[in-house]
């Protein structure tokens, strides 16, 4: 098949050009070529396949990586609610109680639970003091929940190139993140039992991983490229040598960092 026998279309005005043309004759408009396929003045010698991918190296999240996360976490919501507690604690001066005021079983709960700390409160203030507590809790909520489902990890993770994804190595849905953010709330009191977990387990999976079907990973280089360079095509008559098969995994977690590798492509040969 000669050169002028297969054609390209113009992505901008749609005419017709023959392949050795490099800008569409019609508007001037850039063609581009395919992939192994000949142009004017090439030989088959001369094609190579296009690079393949380049693979991001992991490992699974080990255990001071996280902890450092955990750090960078803490002191960032530290920052946003630390000022907004003061400035909202200026505005609230203890007042004491009224003896012969009339007794509310709700505020009467809360200052039980609150002991002597909260026995100065007006019934206004506790509720006061109960709406910014909810109001933590939804920001931390959705500080980690909604930075799991949209980035791929919170913001001390990404710094540490950690990430957390399913089995299947894509990042968590919204439901999932949130499960795991319920269960790691639920056992934050077997916090020793999970970082022994992480630091001595061979998948670096705390309990709140176990039971959301999630897994911490970490990104070595992300600029890191595996395997030799594209080669040209063999020769008319001499097989393609096939890729390398690839090595065997363990069960488990390893089959995450095998998904997130990209596969290596084949050559492409040349039109004929």
């Amino acid at each position: 098949m000669s050169v002028q026998s297969w054609q390209i279309g113009c992505p901008k005005c749609g005419w017709s050009n023959s392949g050795a043309e490099k800008r569409c004759a019609k508007c001037g408009q850039p063609l581009r070529t395919a992939p192994g396929l000949l142009v004017a003045g090439e030989s088959s010698a001369q094609v190579v396949a296009p690079k393949a991918p380049p693979r991001r190296v992991v490992q699974p999240g080990g255990f001071f990586p996280r902890l450092i996360a955990v750090i960078i976490d803490g002191f960032i919501i530290s920052v946003v609610l630390v000022p907004i507690f003061y400035l909202w604690l200026g505005t609230k001066g203890a007042v004491h109680l009224d003896p012969g005021a009339q007794a509310n079983p709700f505020v009467d709960q809360l200052r039980a639970l609150g002991g002597s700390s909260f026995s100065g409160y007006t019934p206004d203030q506790l509720l006061s003091v109960l709406g910014f507590g909810l109001g933590t809790e939804i920001f931390v909520l959705f500080y980690f929940v909604g930075t799991w489902s949209i980035l791929g990890g919170s913001p001390g993770q990404l710094v540490m190139s950690l990430r957390v994804v399913d089995k299947s190595a894509q990042t968590i849905g919204f439901g999932k993140a949130l499960m795991r953010y319920i269960f790691k709330g639920m056992f934050g009191w077997l916090s020793p039992v999970s970082a022994l977990m992480v630091a001595l387990g061979k998948e670096k999976r705390a309990i709140h991983d176990l039971l959301a079907g999630t897994y911490v990973i970490q990104f070595l280089d992300q600029t890191a490229a595996e395997g030799d360079p594209a080669l040209p095509p063999a020769a008319a008559g001499t097989p393609t040598p096939a890729p390398p098969a690839a090595a065997p995994t363990a069960p488990g977690a390893v089959a995450v960092f095998a998904a997130v590798a990209a596969t290596k492509a084949a050559p492409a040969t040349p039109a004929g």
